[in-house]
């Protein structure tokens, strides 16, 4: 339910104002070397993100949003991997006086904890690592429930999409998507919210994903491949923009 809120409050932000989408990067992986990994039922994994600027009456929001996809040789295999997430940096609140605060909370493994992440930790809501996976309680449900599919081949669009559990799959292509939550200044209050954020979006063959893990317990390395990406959006409140930083800022180690 937290995750279904969380989009709709981003649908609604994007809905009733204008959206401007900037590439950052799209990646694709291709696995030539599976025997290495005992993998050749993989095809590719995709790594397709943009950072948004979403301007209405309320003013002006930037976010950035992530699609996770990849591809079998068949239909059946697409069960046989998932995507782990990791996480590194913070979400803070900034004032034109210099304060900092960190009262910014985030949906975390079952609870609400502040959004901050010194370390790489799993990105996830729950203990299954398994990024936006559910927990099956019926013979017929899988972890894989609400991945998305699409009839149009490569495509993201949301009009053509289906939902994992929808069924009657016509290629052998799975996807996620990610949607961090927007960041703003306020010139009423002279205060900003501000996003420094660094991910590992990584493809494991399942069973090497368990059902329950600590936000420590995987290793980015034993993935197959791992694809970067950021959010970072750092309003300076000298020049009254947003800047973006190449790694993650020093504030989220405070």
């Amino acid at each position: 339910m937290k995750i279904i809120m969380l989009f709709y409050l981003m649908a609604s932000i994007t809905a009733y104002g204008k959206s401007y989408y900037t590439l950052q990067k799209d990646e694709t992986f291709t696995n030539n070397h599976c025997e290495k990994t005992n993998s050749c039922d993989l095809k590719t994994f995709r790594l397709k993100i943009s950072d948004v600027k979403v301007t209405g009456s309320f003013g002006t929001s930037f976010t950035t949003q992530a699609y996770m996809s990849y591809t079998t040789v068949d239909i059946e295999s697409l069960l046989s991997y998932g995507i782990v997430q990791f996480i590194k940096g913070c979400q803070w609140n900034s004032s034109e006086n210099g304060d900092i605060n960190f009262q910014i909370s985030r949906n975390y493994y079952g609870g609400i904890t502040q959004f901050k992440h010194p370390e790489f930790v799993i990105d996830s809501f729950d203990k299954d690592p398994m990024y936006s996976s559910t927990i099956p309680s019926k013979p017929h449900q899988t972890r894989h429930d609400i991945y998305r599919w699409n009839k149009i081949k490569d495509s993201f669009d949301e009009k053509s999409e289906f939902r994992f559990y929808n069924g009657g799959l016509t290629n052998a292509r799975l996807y996620t998507r990610d949607f961090i939550g927007t960041v703003n200044y306020d010139e009423k209050i002279k205060s900003a919210t501000n996003s420094s954020l660094e991910f590992l979006t990584c493809i494991y063959k399942i069973e090497d994903i368990p059902s329950d893990a600590g936000p420590k317990d995987i290793d980015p390395q034993n993935a197959i491949k791992c694809l970067t990406w950021s959010n970072s959006f750092i309003f300076n409140h000298q020049s009254k923009q947003f800047i973006k930083l190449k790694k993650v800022s020093d504030i989220c180690k405070r």
